[in-house]
Parts: structure tokens; sequence; C-alpha cells
């Protein structure tokens, strides 16, 4: 993964985080629905 690629799906997770009401424990499934958003892997 580049750095514009990792840097953009923090930013995409932080998002996803927010919208859900800062839930914890739930930076995995964050991360992982960034980078599907992002078309970095399959939904």
């Amino acid at each position: 993964m580049t750095d514009y690629e990792t840097e953009a799906t923090r930013t995409r997770a932080y998002e996803i985080w927010e919208r859900e009401g800062r839930p914890a424990g739930q930076h995995e499934s964050h991360w992982r629905q960034a980078l599907a958003e992002l078309g970095l892997i399959q939904p």
C-alpha cells in the first residue's frame, strides 16, 4: 500500500468511526470498510 493509500484509508476509517458514534473496539472493522470503500480490497 502506498503512503497515499494508507493516509486515505486512515482518514476514511476515522470518518466511519465518527459517523458510527465513536464506538470502542471497532477499529479493524472500520479499517476494512474504508479499504473496501476506496476500492483497495473486495468487499
